[in-house]
């Protein structure tokens, strides 16, 4: 019997494993609805495979955005600096597709599959920490509240504070600020193809749009702390931002927050049945767009690995080896996060070389992300 704390992405993918596996569990949420924004999110041919091995891709389909192109646009001039020929990878390749869709539609979706497996969720449960106690672990939440545990599954997002004492969250610095906003296709100041993601760089900040949920958009603005401030959202000022965009990004309401860093170190005992999953285990960053699908790819992995074997210090290995996956995704996506804020003269010669490699070559160099087999 598990108990999983979270009932996100990572917890619902992992509950939706477990159940066809007829192993016993429970969730933990904290809270009593589902997400009520209708913010986009990315799943990446990595991903999306994982969705189809569990029997939910064809059920998600048709709420999903399938995605043949990305378009990577200067920012200054709205000219193409490159077009990443999706679709064509993913045929070569033999892979599932890219996609986009509402976070709130997947979340919606998942629940939906747990709830059909009859798995208890029990909401408005605000964990406060979970105690080992050798033989059981305690979860204690509410005011004197306590569920004695066999075996816990951490999948509670990420967090300053940690739930158990063996794991230990830093948060580094970061000098990046995140604006998210949903529009309409016609308000957005370029024209947006549905089958398209789009990227527009420049040297202060870096735009990402694609639609996700019917005639809507999903924008990502991200920037230097110095460049914007949570009481005054102007982008008047930057200098390399092409006219027609100031109006659209002013005026926009935007809801925004600090992009934190957190470098996470787990301290399990191999010899216990307790494991941390998702954004509790590692926070990615999103510049290579890869949030969701690490969630989903860590929840696969572990009630894949609790499915087949009942030792937890086998499993605990196992996990561990995926750990080399992420921290490859960690580095690269803090890559692109260099590449994508480049200033002069770097960002001249960033897109000199957009402009002249050939763009399959720049997916040929993710195989190793999205070709993923576990």
């Amino acid at each position: 019997m598990y108990d999983i704390i979270g009932s996100g992405i990572a917890g619902l993918t992992c509950s939706q494993i477990l159940s066809k596996s007829n192993i016993s569990h429970s969730i933990f949420e904290k809270e009593t609805s589902s997400p009520e924004d209708h913010y986009g999110i990315q799943i990446t041919p990595n991903a999306s495979n994982i969705l189809a091995k569990i029997g939910l891709l064809d059920t998600i389909l048709p709420d999903m955005h399938v995605i043949n192109n990305i378009e990577i646009i200067s920012l200054r001039n709205l000219k193409t600096l490159t077009r990443l020929p999706v679709n064509e990878f993913v045929l070569n390749n033999n892979l599932s597709k890219y996609f986009t869709i509402s976070r709130k539609i997947l979340y919606e979706h998942l629940l939906n599959a747990v709830n059909k497996n009859g798995t208890v969720i029990e909401n408005n449960k605000n964990i406060s920490n979970i105690i080992d106690h050798g033989d059981h672990f305690d979860i204690n939440y509410g005011k004197n509240d306590t569920k004695e545990s066999r075996g816990i599954i951490i999948a509670s997002g990420s967090s300053k504070k940690p739930l158990l004492k063996n794991i230990l969250i830093k948060q580094t610095s970061s000098n990046y600020l995140t604006l998210r906003a949903v529009a309409k296709k016609k308000e957005f100041p370029f024209q947006i193809k549905n089958d398209s993601i789009y990227v527009f760089l420049s040297e202060d900040l870096h735009i990402v749009a694609y639609p996700f949920f019917e005639d809507k958009i999903n924008i990502v603005v991200i920037a230097k702390k110095n460049n914007l401030n949570f009481n005054n959202i102007s982008i008047n000022h930057f200098k390399s931002v092409e006219n027609t965009f100031h109006d659209f990004l002013n005026a926009t309401n935007w809801t925004i927050w600090n992009l934190n860093d957190y470098k996470t170190k787990l301290f399990l005992d191999k010899n216990k049945p307790i494991f941390v999953i998702g954004d509790a285990a590692h926070t990615i960053k999103p510049h290579l767009a890869q949030g969701a699908s690490m969630a989903i790819e860590d929840a696969y992995s572990l009630a894949v690995s609790i499915s087949n074997n009942s030792d937890p210090k086998i499993i605990h290995d196992l996990m561990e080896k995926r750990n080399a996956r992420i921290k490859k995704v960690i580095r690269r996506s803090s890559t692109n996060r260099l590449i994508f804020h480049a200033k002069q003269p770097v960002s001249y010669f960033r897109d000199i070389y957009l402009r002249n490699t050939k763009p399959i070559s720049h997916l040929n160099s993710l195989k190793w992300l999205y070709n993923y087999e576990i």
